[in-house]
């Protein structure tokens, strides 16, 4: 018996440049889609994903989610199933990479199982100047 597995996998964002991809504009949208694989029958109280920031570095850590969703509540059936989301981004802050700071951006999903360990999957992603 295998625990089930989550992925994100993230829609193109606006720029078609190689080094590009994973940059979204403030203001724009972000969407994408949850994959969930299953061996079982699973009751799951919830499939949610969560949109924020966070900061690495030095001193304390901030955070704050901009974005809260329920994808799905009930039973999940074996095979592999697909979620879509999609999220307005607000203008700030833009993602930094510093000496002293960063500023990370990412989707997090999480299946809430009782009594159970819960799968989780995050994707990062850079809110860039529009």
């Amino acid at each position: 018996m295998a625990k089930p597995t989550l992925d994100i996998e993230l829609d193109p964002g606006p720029w078609s440049e190689q080094d590009l991809v994973a940059h979204r504009p403030q203001g724009g949208i972000i969407s994408g889609k949850v994959r969930m694989s299953a061996d079982e029958m699973i009751k799951c109280r919830k499939l949610f994903i969560t949109i924020g920031w966070h900061t690495e570095g030095t001193g304390d850590r901030d955070a704050e989610s901009v974005f809260e969703q329920t994808l799905f509540e009930g039973e999940i059936f074996p095979g592999e199933q697909e979620f879509p989301f999609s999220c307005q981004l607000p203008d700030g802050p833009i993602s930094y990479a510093g000496h002293l700071i960063n500023i990370i951006w990412e989707v997090h999903a999480q299946l809430d199982l009782a009594w159970k360990f819960d799968p989780k999957a995050s994707r990062r992603f850079f809110l860039s100047l529009s």
